[in-house]
């Protein structure tokens, strides 16, 4: 592949980056979840059944905790986002569905296995799939003068995908950390930052942008 201009390095100074974490709730992340059980339903009605003993979300916490404390080390702020819904509040689409996830005050919407903002971190609360619609997030990055984000979470083709298109749409350098992001059908996955790396920004591995943190950290 060509080299991309800028670079990975360029793009995501820490100066001038921030880490987006999307929706690690339970709802989405947990195999109990209600995403879990309503997609794993739709996919065996389509006669494409997902294995209900396998939860691919699982072993991208671990690398999204080490990039989260590589951005916390590097001076990166990071900002949480997170669906939380109302029945005033969620998409016709979504009641369509029968598609109820992420209510407010419930377990779905909490955070996952301890994960969520430290003291100082911001939280954006989101009703549909991209972070930037309908919120704060644009304001919030803007007055902190962030010119690039690096986005992962769940699901990739879902809120992932959706707020890098609006995170390029808003002229931010968009990177997905594509290790640290996941949804049970793992084929929609990887066409999802397949999709990412050609058209809206560039996908790249957690411990990629640890180490380019951590070295311009150390140049400084």
């Amino acid at each position: 592949m060509a080299e991309r201009s800028p670079s990975l390095a360029e793009r995501v100074r820490p100066a001038q980056t921030a880490l987006v974490v999307i929706d690690m709730q339970n709802d989405f992340v947990h195999p109990d979840g209600a995403n879990g059980a309503w997609i794993r339903a739709r996919w065996e009605a389509d006669r494409a059944p997902l294995d209900a003993r396998v939860n691919p979300m699982e072993p991208i916490v671990e690398r999204l905790i080490g990039l989260i404390e590589a951005a916390r080390a590097a001076g990166v702020p990071v900002v949480w986002c997170k669906v939380v819904n109302t029945p005033e509040t969620d998409a016709r689409y979504w009641r369509s569905e029968r598609w109820t996830f992420c209510q407010e005050g419930t377990w779905g919407a909490e955070w996952y296995r301890g994960l969520g903002p430290k003291p100082g971190e911001l939280e954006v609360v989101k009703r549909r799939h991209s972070a930037f619609f309908g919120t704060d997030l644009d304001l919030i990055l803007r007055r902190q003068r962030i010119e690039a984000v690096v986005l992962a979470g769940t699901a990739t083709h879902g809120c992932v995908e959706g707020t890098t298109r609006d995170a390029m749409a808003h002229d931010y350098w968009t990177v997905v950390a594509g290790d640290c992001c996941g949804q049970l059908d793992m084929v929609a996955h990887e066409q999802a930052l397949q999709r990412i790396d050609r058209l809206f920004g560039m996908a790249a591995t957690a411990d990629t942008i640890a180490r380019v943190w951590a070295a311009s950290s150390a140049r400084q």
